[in-house]
C-alpha cells in the first residue's frame, strides 16, 4: 500500500493521529480534539446502556450474577468439606514444612479451584443458547472468575495468613492478611474493567461508545489502584525490607528502596492510566499492553526473590559457598531475563506506540 492508501484502509483516529506524525506540536491538539468528540458521543453509550436491561433480560442477568455466587460457593464449600473429610490429613498438612507441606496445601487451593470452575460452569450452561449474547457474557465472566482466583491462589501460596511456618514472605500473620487482600484488588480492579469493555463489545455497542465509557472507567480504576498502593504501602515495604541482606553491596540504597517503593508505585499507576486513556483516544494500544507487561514481569520478580530468599535460608550448611553461588548465579540470570523484558516493554512497546502512528511509504496488507 502506499501512504494515501494505507490512510484510507485506517481507523478514523488512527488516521488523524498519523496525518500529524511529522508534527508532534499538534499531537496534544488533537488529542484534545478526540476528546472533545468522543465525549460528544456520551448520549450513544446512555442510549446504549439504557437498552441493555431488554437485551439482556432479567434473568440473564441474575443467572450471571449466580455464576459468580456459584463459583464463590463451591469454592469455599470445597475447602470445608476437605477439612471435614480428611481432618487427619489436612492436620498433618498444616504441621509439616518445606515441599511436602507447601504442596499439600497448593493441592488443596486447586481442588477448591476446579470446584469453582465447575460449578460456575453448571450456571453458565443455564443462560442460554450457544453462541448467544447471554452465552457469551456468562463465558466472559466464568473467565474472569477463574482468572481472578487463580491469582488469588497464587498470592496465596505464597503468604498462607493461617498456616506461618508454609509462608514463604517473609511478614507476619496479620500483614500477610492485609497483603492478601490488596493483591487481590490489584488484580481484579483492572480485570473488571476489561470485561466491562468486552461486555459493551458483545452487546453490540459502537466503537464510540466503547471509548466514552473507557474515559469514565479507566480513571475510577487507576484511582482504585492508587488507593491500593498507598493504603498497602508499609506492608509491602515490610516484605521487601525482610528480603533486604543484612550485609553486602548497597544496603543502605536497597533498604530506602523497599520502603519507598510507593513511589514508584504511583508513578507506574498514574503512567498505567495515561497510556489507557492515550489508547482509547488513538485506538493504539501497544503502550497500555507494555505497562501491562511490566507489571506482570514485577509481580513474578517479587515472587520469585521471595522464594529465593525463603530457600537460601535453608541451604544446607555443610556447602554454603556453593549453595550461595548457585543462588546469586540463579537470580541473576532471572533477573537479567526481566530486565531484558521490561526493556522491550519499554522500547517496542510503550515508546513505539507513537511512532506506530507514522505511515510508512508501503504496509504490508492484512
Amino acid at each position: 500500500m502506499t501512504g494515501a492508501a494505507t490512510l484510507a484502509g485506517m481507523s478514523p483516529a488512527a488516521a488523524q493521529m498519523a496525518s500529524v506524525a511529522d508534527d508532534p506540536g499538534s499531537l496534544l491538539r488533537v488529542l484534545a480534539s478526540r476528546l472533545e468528540l468522543t465525549i460528544a458521543r456520551l448520549p450513544e453509550l446512555v442510549e446504549h446502556l439504557t437498552r441493555l436491561p431488554e437485551m439482556v433480560g432479567g434473568r440473564t442477568g441474575l443467572l450471571l450474577a449466580g455464576v459468580i455466587v456459584a463459583g464463590l460457593a463451591a469454592e469455599y464449600a470445597t475447602r470445608f468439606f476437605l477439612r471435614l473429610a480428611m481432618p487427619a490429613r489436612f492436620a498433618r498438612a498444616t504441621e509439616e514444612t518445606g515441599v511436602r507441606g507447601f504442596g499439600a496445601a497448593v493441592v488443596s487451593d486447586i481442588v477448591a479451584l476446579v470446584a469453582l470452575w465447575l460449578g460456575a460452569r453448571l450456571v453458565v450452561a443455564q443462560i442460554g443458547h450457544v453462541g448467544s449474547a447471554g452465552d457469551r457474557l456468562g463465558h466472559l465472566v466464568l473467565l474472569g472468575l477463574v482468572y481472578w482466583r487463580t491469582f488469588s491462589l497464587v498470592f496465596r501460596a505464597w503468604l498462607r495468613p493461617h498456616t506461618p511456618h508454609l509462608r514463604l514472605a517473609p511478614v507476619d500473620d496479620a500483614t500477610a492478611r492485609r497483603l492478601l487482600t490488596g493483591l487481590n484488588l490489584m488484580v481484579l480492579f483492572p480485570l473488571i474493567a476489561e470485561d466491562l469493555g468486552r461486555a459493551l463489545l458483545i452487546t453490540g455497542a459502537s466503537r464510540e461508545a466503547m471509548t466514552v465509557a473507557a474515559l469514565f472507567y479507566v480513571p475510577v480504576v487507576s484511582a482504585g489502584l492508587l488507593v491500593v498502593v498507598w493504603h498497602w504501602r508499609n506492608d509491602l515495604a515490610a516484605w521487601l525490607s525482610a528480603m533486604v541482606p543484612q550485609a553486602g553491596f548497597g544496603v543502605a540504597l536497597k533498604r530506602d528502596a523497599a520502603r519507598n517503593w510507593w513511589i514508584g508505585g504511583l508513578v507506574f499507576y498514574g503512567a498505567t492510566a495515561l497510556a489507557e486513556v492515550y489508547a482509547a483516544l488513538t485506538e493504539n494500544d501497544g503502550a497500555a499492553r507494555g505497562m501491562d507487561l511490566i507489571e506482570t514481569t514485577l509481580i513474578g520478580l517479587l515472587l520469585f526473590e521471595t522464594l529465593m530468599h525463603r530457600v537460601t535460608r535453608h541451604i544446607a550448611t555443610e556447602l554454603p559457598l556453593a549453595g550461595d553461588v548457585v543462588a546469586d548465579c540463579v537470580r541473576l540470570t532471572v533477573r537479567l531475563f526481566v530486565a531484558i523484558e521490561i526493556a522491550e516493554a519499554v522500547m517496542v512497546r510503550v515508546l513505539a506506540a507513537a511512532t506506530a502512528l507514522r505511515p510508512p511509504g508501503i504496509r504490508r496488507c492484512r
